[in-house]
């Protein structure tokens, strides 16, 4: 196989500067022509031990153009200009959806709040549940949060995922372009 893969750096070991050849033929890396858009550089967390603090919550963002739509791009661009005869695979690590909450239109708005299912609850004083995860809960400090808050970051974490669906879609768009799926 031929194996694309795209610059994260939290994925092989870094001792050696080129470390990815042993793992890739091709390493997809952005340049200075392919820069991710800068976000505010706003305080969305809050004082340090308010509710908000570690709920990593943000929210909406402006539009803009990030490292998963610059790696997914990197890797549709490959698909259609791949012509050796051997197969290829594509490693594409993406960041979404992770911490922190965050997705920009028409993700935002693609969840309609009214519609999610209720939030499963966990035990009282987290019965049956791991010390880690009692105090990870206690740390975060969200016992405050109402349940819209807790919808709103439910919504938006579904919003990350969409844009998943998206990005992949690309992906997919690009095989079949090529006649590599049908």
């Amino acid at each position: 196989y031929h194996v694309w893969m795209n610059q994260r750096n939290d994925l092989l070991p870094a001792q050696d500067p080129e470390y990815y050849k042993s793992y890739c033929d091709t390493y997809f890396t952005i340049g200075k022509d392919r820069r991710p858009d800068e976000l505010p550089k706003d305080s969305f967390r809050g004082e340090r031990g308010g509710k908000n603090f570690y709920s990593f919550y943000r929210g909406k963002l402006p539009e803009h153009r990030d490292l998963d739509q610059i790696w997914t791009e990197g890797a549709a661009e490959f698909i259609r200009g791949y012509e050796e005869e051997r197969p290829f695979c594509i490693f594409l690590p993406l960041m979404l959806p992770h911490p922190t909450y965050q997705v920009s239109e028409p993700y935002f708005s693609r969840i309609d709040r009214r519609k999610l299912p209720e939030r499963i609850l966990p035990p009282e004083g987290y019965s049956g549940k791991s010390r880690m995860q009692r105090e990870l809960a206690a740390l975060q400090n969200m016992r405050d949060w109402s349940e819209a808050e807790y919808d709103e970051l439910r919504a938006v974490y579904l919003g990350m995922c969409s844009r998943v669906d998206d990005l992949t879609g690309q992906v997919v768009r690009a095989l079949k372009e090529k006649g590599n799926l049908r």
